[in-house]
């Protein structure tokens, strides 16, 4: 079995990205190269197109003469991506329901009701539904 290898940037790319997500750097803070590259033992290079390639992530701003910065996330942006999130899961439950046999179906309409008698506690729903309407929707259609 053959190493598999990573290049520098990669790995400065996935360090950071974990670091951001963890909150070790904040929304608005500022990743110094030289800080960041001293820290992980690396040159400034891998660290710069690391930084390049968060930015084209989302996850840093980058300001020419001024650097780079952590994403902020203002509740606008945030509002939009729980929009764009239901509306994926309404195309994959669509996409499912086309897909699914009656025993599918019944399965999906009981998950259904038992989440409707829980609305006020979505923890106690059952993860398995999610899961089922994955594969569902990963299956050719049924005719």
């Amino acid at each position: 079995m053959r190493p598999i290898f990573r290049s520098k940037p990669a790995v400065v790319h996935d360090l950071l990205r974990e670091q951001i997500i963890r909150g070790d750097y904040l929304p608005g803070a500022r990743l110094v190269i030289d800080e960041v590259a001293a820290q992980l033992g690396v040159s400034q290079i891998p660290v710069r197109e690391a930084i390049r390639q968060l930015e084209a992530d989302g996850f840093v701003d980058f300001e020419p003469y001024t650097g780079a910065t952590v994403t902020e996330f203002s509740p606008d942006l945030i509002f939009e991506i729980f929009a764009l999130l239901e509306s994926l899961e309404v195309i994959c439950g669509r996409r499912a329901c086309t897909c699914m046999g009656e025993a599918e179906v019944q399965e999906l309409t009981r998950a259904v009701e038992a989440m409707d008698a829980t609305v006020a506690a979505p923890e106690v729903w059952v993860p398995e539904t999610s899961s089922s309407i994955w594969r569902s929707a990963n299956s050719p259609p049924r005719r």
